[in-house]
């Protein structure tokens, strides 16, 4: 079943006759990653567990620790998603550009094709 085309941040995608644009496969995870990723802990109404809030990091110092726990928390993140295979489990690499950014990025395997998937969530 598709979900409603959303990325996070921008207003919801209509199709040419007007209707809710609709999402599934690996654009449908990558989207729920995201969301899940960006949203605060305890914002969602309907679960307050779910959310990674990355965006509360804006402006915080990043210790190996700090790092080490922000990657933990969007590898489960990702884990949770029914077509994410676990094995091998998703990785997630940061980089930083010369304003200081920090990126993640996300490699997964898409499970039903056995085909890898790289999802970037920009630092900006």
């Amino acid at each position: 079943m598709a979900g409603e085309f959303h990325w996070w941040g921008l207003d919801i995608q209509f199709t040419a006759a007007g209707d809710d644009a609709s999402v599934s496969a690996i654009d449908e995870i990558n989207q729920s990653i995201v969301r899940e990723c960006l949203t605060p802990p305890g914002d969602y109404v309907w679960d307050q567990t779910y959310g990674l809030g990355l965006g509360q990091r804006v402006g915080q110092a990043l210790t190996p620790d700090v790092f080490a726990e922000i990657k933990a928390g969007i590898i489960s993140v990702a884990a949770k998603q029914p077509d994410v295979q676990q094995q091998p489990a998703p990785i997630v690499t940061f980089t930083n550009d010369l304003a200081g950014f920090v990126a993640a990025q996300i490699t997964y395997v898409y499970a039903p094709t056995g085909r890898p998937v790289t999802l970037n969530i920009p630092g900006q």
